[in-house]
């Protein structure tokens, strides 16, 4: 799916097109549900509700809000024109309309990793958008990179991460995720290739993880998941295509800065959401962004003039 995308003659513009029919349904309808159809748009957990719009859960909900958060934030921020040279950015009123229900839906679905997601996507877009930047592009993937290391540094150093998970409400063993990840690679018996694809959650196995920590399908940090299917070997491969789409953007910016400033969203986004959350595997709308963002087809982009 992601190469048909990225096939099309301005694939990031045929993206931009996907994800904002795309909102202009799930939105709306998220909206719909949540508030006059409790039995399409909330499921429950221990009696406590849990909205989950036109998703499977408040998780999903809180991913479609990221997607088209991202959509919207990068179509207000950069311009975009046709082949004629005229804008192709949507109208003030559709803002107007959306951003707010984006709003209300992540309030609802209280989805910490998408919303943090989405605020990083935001801030990446502002800076972007920063003469220093504007001008020489290939400085954004070198911040990128950069804080990327000083943050790990900054983590083994002072393990600040907890304490940003206490400034996000949140408690510092992620809803109990961190004893799950302990409780999952003790049961990793071979950590090199794993346990086989998609094979890990099957059998006796499930039935163990099951039995003590309830209905959970999922590693809830893709890159464990990863490590428990393919081992070593499959963290590797990811690691590489995040690197390789890295310096594929890299190659981007001169030619259509807008695009390659999405592109680089995906890919940095998809990485951080996976912390939390295991969409690397699959059919998952993430994995299929993240594709988006890695793949570049050679000349499939259209010269982008610096802003004078």
């Amino acid at each position: 799916m992601a190469l048909v995308v990225v096939t099309e003659v301005r694939p990031y513009m045929a993206i931009g097109v996907i994800l904002k029919r795309l909102a202009f349904i799930l939105i709306p309808l998220s909206v719909l549900f949540i508030k006059y159809y409790p039995a399409l748009g909330r499921s429950y957990h221990r009696g406590q509700p849990l909205y989950t719009g036109v998703g499977d859960g408040k998780n999903a909900l809180g991913a479609i809000c990221l997607i088209t958060g991202i959509y919207f934030a990068w179509n207000l921020l950069f311009e975009h024109k046709n082949k004629n040279g005229k804008s192709q950015n949507l109208h003030y009123s559709v803002y107007l309309i959306i951003i707010p229900m984006i709003v209300w839906l992540f309030y609802m679905a209280n989805s910490i990793t998408s919303l943090v997601c989405l605020v990083f996507a935001i801030f990446l877009f502002l800076t972007a958008k920063h003469p220093l930047f504007n001008r020489d592009p290939h400085k954004i993937i070198i911040i990128s990179v950069v804080g990327a290391v000083i943050f790990g540094i900054m983590e083994l150093a002072f393990g600040i991460k907890d304490n940003i998970f206490i400034m996000l409400g949140r408690r510092t063993n992620l809803t109990n995720r961190t004893d799950i990840w302990e409780y999952l690679l003790g049961m990793a018996k071979n950590p090199i290739i794993g346990v086989g694809y998609e094979s890990f959650w099957l059998g006796e196995r499930l039935n163990i993880i099951q039995g003590r920590w309830g209905p959970i399908v999922q590693a809830h940090s893709g890159y464990l998941e990863m490590y428990l299917n393919l081992g070593i070997i499959g963290v590797f491969f990811i690691i590489c295509w995040i690197f390789s789409g890295l310096i594929s953007v890299n190659r981007h910016p001169n030619n259509d800065y807008p695009a390659a400033m999405l592109r680089l969203c995906f890919i940095l986004v998809v990485a951080l959401y996976n912390y939390t959350e295991a969409t690397f595997y699959g059919v998952s709308s993430m994995w299929i962004l993240f594709f988006i963002g890695i793949f570049n087809i050679p000349g499939k982009s259209t010269p982008y003039k610096q802003p004078t």
